[in-house]
């Protein structure tokens, strides 16, 4: 297209040629006439196909433009814009979840790790009281981290080759006994490595069942005639005859106690 020359006049831009009363109103540019004028000449080359496409290319040379034209007159960006632009585009990663816990093994580091690893992260810790991450404990791995870091310890020293994270992962088990592949996608292990790992650390801790568990600390010649036991009932609130007496310590609630005596004349014991 032929170039339209341009002349400057009182500090504005006019164009030679140009109608500027077709698309003003009051001396000022009326964008709804603009509007008009372009439907209208869509309108009219509605059936010329290249027409239509030369429409378009007029079109799209008056957008880039403008385009230019609106860049000249937008600031230049800050630098806290730009930092603010980094920041949203680079978020900061979680913290890495460490795949071992090195000894000497602590209650806060097993506390810490043992909830990472069951979906509790670093925010998530720190939001709550001391007391509801132990449960949170307590839910995926059955103990507190007060009596687990003895018990792994003593596993540890005696078998050396042992992890504590794979303590963690044999805790769970027992705890939740979910399926291997339940542990698998939970710790980031084949379902085979899985199912192995946990019988063999599983017969670890099995191990000091000897040593534990027992009756070789109490004296077997001193004489128990009788024993006696409790036994508990829950029931429904006594509506007729409402008294503390029927609250039973061990649920929480109403209930019967029936104590059972027993005489260990007739019972007979052997210890090996």
């Amino acid at each position: 297209m032929p170039r339209v020359p341009r002349s400057s006049r009182d500090g504005e831009e006019k164009c030679s040629g140009v109608n500027l009363a077709a698309v003003e109103t009051n001396g000022k540019i009326d964008f709804t006439k603009i509007s008009n004028i372009l439907e209208g000449a869509v309108d009219v080359l509605g059936r010329d196909g290249s027409k239509l496409a030369t429409l378009e290319n007029l079109l799209k040379t008056a957008l880039e433009k403008v385009a230019q034209k609106k860049k000249i007159f937008l600031p230049p960006p800050t630098n806290r814009s730009r930092q603010n632009s980094e920041k949203r585009s680079s978020p900061t990663p979680p913290p890495a979840v460490p795949k071992t816990l090195n000894p000497p093994l602590t209650k806060k580091d097993l506390l810490s790790v043992g909830l990472l690893h069951a979906g509790f992260d670093h925010s998530r810790q720190n939001k709550v009281k001391d007391a509801t991450n132990i449960d949170r404990f307590k839910a995926f791995y059955g103990l507190e981290p007060t009596t687990l870091v003895p018990v792994f310890t003593k596993v540890k020293d005696k078998f050396p080759d042992a992890t504590f994270h794979h303590l963690l992962i044999t805790m769970n088990w027992l705890t939740l006994y979910d399926t291997y592949l339940v542990l698998s996608g939970r710790w980031g292990l084949h379902h085979d490595t899985i199912g192995k790992l946990v019988w063999r650390y599983a017969r670890m801790i099995q191990s000091f069942l000897n040593d534990k568990v027992g009756l070789h600390h109490v004296d077997m010649g001193t004489a128990i005639p009788l024993t006696l036991d409790t036994v508990t009932f829950t029931v429904n609130e006594i509506r007729t005859d409402p008294n503390s007496r029927w609250y039973d310590h061990k649920s929480h609630s109403s209930g019967f106690v029936s104590r059972i005596l027993c005489s260990c004349s007739c019972l007979s014991m052997e210890v090996t």
